[in-house]
């Protein structure tokens, strides 16, 4: 078992997290929180994937919909736009 396995499983049986899912879950966010890149990244590959709209990937992202920062992505307009 690597150390991170293993520091996680001690954090779950200590009583902190219910479940693995749980502290993977937490852990996710603050990534997130600390990278906002990520966020904008993750939000794109939704968005490409269809998993969500245009006004939800800018949501995810923290950012609002702006064609010029899309276009170089390989984004287009084929869901609705934030007002």
């Amino acid at each position: 078992m690597s150390e991170i396995k293993r520091d996680i499983d001690l954090l779950r049986r200590s009583g902190r997290f219910a479940s693995e899912e749980e502290f993977l879950e937490e852990a996710f966010r603050a990534l997130l929180d600390k990278r906002p890149e990520l966020r904008v990244e993750l939000a794109v590959e939704r968005y490409k994937t269809g998993d969500v709209s245009l006004n939800r990937a800018a949501e995810i992202s923290g950012l609002r919909y702006d064609y010029g920062t899309c276009l170089p992505r390989g984004l287009n307009n084929r869901h609705s736009l934030l007002s």
